[in-house]
Order: structure tokens, then sequence, then C-alpha cells
């Protein structure tokens, strides 16, 4: 049975060894896998959107469109050392992702200070277009992080926010590795 260090100490491995061959940033890295492992799973949609914003702790989006679920990711990756994270830090991740609706639906993407051919851009136009066709129903945001969290910090209460329902969403390294073992049984099982 793997450690929670050692499962670390591998996920800070391989994700080094993404971030050399693709040459994109560790926390590039580290969203590919993560939402790739969530994607298998089910709890996000197959069809990842990255576009990164450190203003809105933004690094991508998925749809759901059978439910109407616009699911915001950010991430959390503190590869030099394994830390957990406060309260009060989930909840800025949170505000900051919320705060993004806003500046999208008010079409403020679209001023001087961000690039057109940037992958930020291009989210906050393709978030828009479903905001405009009134196709979400519910924002779901989506916290992953390399960190092991207590299992009070999984749980935010929802809430409506005019038409729209707001849910919150916590990854953390213990679920990942809940989520390894349903994936390596679900593989035994075929």
């Amino acid at each position: 049975m793997i450690t929670l260090q050692e499962y670390w100490e591998d996920l800070v491995e391989n994700v080094q060894l993404d971030y050399s061959s693709k040459l994109i940033p560790p926390t590039s890295a580290f969203f590919e896998r993560a939402t790739n492992t969530l994607a298998q799973v089910g709890d996000l949609d197959k069809e990842v959107y990255t576009g990164f914003s450190s203003d809105f702790a933004f690094n991508g989006f998925a749809f759901r469109s059978e439910s109407g679920t616009l699911q915001l990711v950010s991430v959390v990756y503190s590869p030099d050392k394994q830390k957990g994270l406060h309260k009060l830090e989930i909840e800025s991740v949170f505000k900051r992702l919320e705060k993004l609706i806003t500046f999208i639906s008010k079409k403020k993407y679209q001023d001087n200070s961000i690039e057109e051919t940037s992958e930020f851009y291009d989210c906050c136009s393709e978030i828009y277009n479903l905001i405009y066709k009134e196709e979400i129903k519910e924002c779901q945001f989506i916290l992953l992080t390399d960190s092991s969290l207590p299992k009070s910090m999984y749980h935010i209460e929802s809430k409506n926010v005019g038409e729209l329902k707001y849910s919150y969403s916590v990854y953390d390294i213990i679920i990942s590795i809940r989520y390894i073992k349903t994936e390596i049984n679900m593989h035994l099982l075929y």
C-alpha cells in the first residue's frame, strides 16, 4: 500500500516529466493530469478548455451540456513541499472564480488588456456565448490541489446567484488516491 507521501512524490515526479517533455509549466502539467483523471471517472466533462489567468485563479473550464453545468477549474499546485491550504485560501480562489463570471458576462475581457489570441480570451469568449445563449444553469467551481486537506474542507454550501446555482468542489491529493484506486479496480473488472 502506497503512503500519501510516496504518492505525492510520485505525482510531483510525473508532473516534472510532463513539464520537461511537453515544455509546459508544472501547474499546466498538473492541470492536465488532474482533469484527465476527473474526466475518466465522470466528475468533469471530457472536453476541457485551458486558459490561464492569475487574476481570476482560472486554469480552464468544461461544459456539461446535458445539465447546463459550467465547470470552472482552478489549480493550487505546490511541488516544492506538500502543504495544506487554509479555508481562507480556498474561499479566495472561489471568490475569484465567481468574479470571473461577472467579468465575462459584462464582456470586460474584450478590453485591450487581454490579448485576443490568448487561450484565456478564447475561454472567456466561449463562456460568454454560453451565458448569452442562456445555456448555463449551474456554475461548478472546482479547485484541484496537490495538498492534503481535512474532510471538513471538501464540502462548501452551494448558493443561488440570480438564476444560477453556484456549487463548489475541492479535489485534493487524498481524493486523487481514491480515484486512482477506483480506476485500477475498474481496469481489473475488464
